[in-house]
């Protein structure tokens, strides 16, 4: 708690503002499935054996694979690329040429998507190198790296003697912006979306490898993870909106939760109803995130109750992308790794252990305990004045002695 003043803005909060992905959950994402799209064709990336190979060998390593893949071949020896490769599918190669495998792709997508999530600190791009291993994409040469806050990154990579195309990696939305209307990968990429989601995947990001002069891209491989709630989290959003945190707790100690995340409306209501939470508020960016703080604390600056309920807004977030809303807050807190995180740095509080939510009802708690204690000491010290300056006015007591009953 950096100063007394945000314990008791703290007490002063009746709503709170949770963001999903390392508040909520663990943080800690896996990669548990990825797909690659072409204008014809939605492929499994067989990541288990794109994931498995030893660090000194490419992923086809028996002559046979090698001889039936001439693409694989070439790359392997270190020679030109074959005629069909990234270089002619920019002049307007067809992905229906046999020496195109929809395995191959994959592999490219893997080693793209490894070679800018080194470059980035998100939990989906730590992800993904824990997926693949410090020896995947070494060959990949990453320049003009540009991360776009809340959204993603892209760059210019280059894989060993093929030309230079232009990555993108980031959510849904950062990815569809990039789609010329009218683009040919659009239909088979809503496909594919749809289909994850049925199948209950909880968060997706999306890789697109276009030509470096720009147009459709050659392909898209959209990359599935798996988050855990983390434990303890339904029962503090439990306490925080029933007002049990407090003993003997009555309706102006309850709490109004609402969730705030980038994710998808699929995604966030599937965390929501996990935890208990009613409100929530899908595919936001950190500006989105800011405008709602705002606008929540211009609604309750005229009036510091509603009906019962306390106006503050206390915010939780641990990334840097929630520090300016954790800064517009009534109070911002942060979780963070170390004091020394960006994070940390505009939020009023911090919570270190890693647990988020969970600590929220001990919080308000302390906040609480604090506040009666103030007013204990505040009431003993006027009644130590008074039951001290009746006896003086009356000529009782000495003046010096009042001064030392007061100390």
């Amino acid at each position: 708690v950096k100063s007394a003043g945000s314990l008791d803005a703290l007490h002063e909060c009746g709503t709170v503002a949770l963001d999903k992905t390392g508040t909520i959950t663990t943080g800690s994402l896996t990669l548990t499935s990825a797909l690659v799209l072409t204008p014809t064709d939605i492929t499994p990336i067989k990541l288990p054996e794109l994931l498995s190979p030893s660090p000194s060998a490419s992923p086809v390593s028996s002559s046979s694979e090698i001889a039936s893949n001439p693409r694989r071949s070439s790359e392997q020896q270190g020679s030109a690329p074959q005629q069909t490769t990234l270089s002619s599918m920019a002049s307007g190669s067809s992905f229906s040429d046999e020496l195109f495998q929809p395995q191959d792709l994959g592999f490219d997508a893997l080693q793209y998507a490894v070679a800018l999530s080194r470059v980035s600190n998100h939990p989906v791009a730590r992800a993904v190198v824990d997926a693949a291993g410090e020896s995947a994409a070494l060959d990949v040469a990453v320049s003009q790296f540009e991360q776009v806050p809340g959204s993603g990154v892209h760059a210019l990579c280059q894989r060993g003697p093929w030309p230079p195309v232009t990555v993108r990696f980031g959510s849904v939305d950062f990815i569809r912006e990039s789609l010329a209307e009218g683009c040919h990968m659009a239909g088979p990429l809503d496909q594919a979306l749809s289909d994850q989601r049925r199948a209950g995947s909880k968060a997706m990001s999306v890789l697109s490898v276009s030509p470096m002069t720009g147009g459709s891209p050659h392909f898209v491989a959209v990359f599935c993870f798996e988050d855990l709630i983390q434990g303890g989290v339904e029962s503090a959003v439990r306490e925080l909106q029933s007002g049990t945190w407090k003993r003997n707790g009555g309706p102006e100690h309850r709490k109004e939760v609402v969730m705030l995340t980038g994710d998808n409306l699929a995604v966030a209501e599937q965390v929501a109803s996990s935890v208990g939470i009613g409100a929530f508020m899908a595919a936001l960016k950190p500006e989105d995130k800011l405008k709602f703080v705002t606008a929540f604390t211009n609604k309750q600056s005229s009036s510091k109750e509603t009906d019962g309920q306390r106006g503050g807004l206390l915010m939780m977030g641990d990334g840097i992308n929630d520090a300016p809303a954790l800064a517009a807050a009534h109070v911002g807190v942060a979780v963070a790794a170390t004091p020394s995180d960006m994070v940390a740095a505009a939020a009023d509080i911090i919570v270190l252990n890693g647990n988020g939510v969970v600590n929220l009802p001990w919080l308000f708690k302390i906040a609480s305990k604090t506040r009666s204690i103030i007013r204990q000491n505040l009431t003993l010290a006027l009644l130590s004045v008074v039951f001290a300056t009746l006896p003086v006015v009356a000529g009782f007591i000495p003046l010096w002695l009042a001064v030392l009953l007061h100390e």
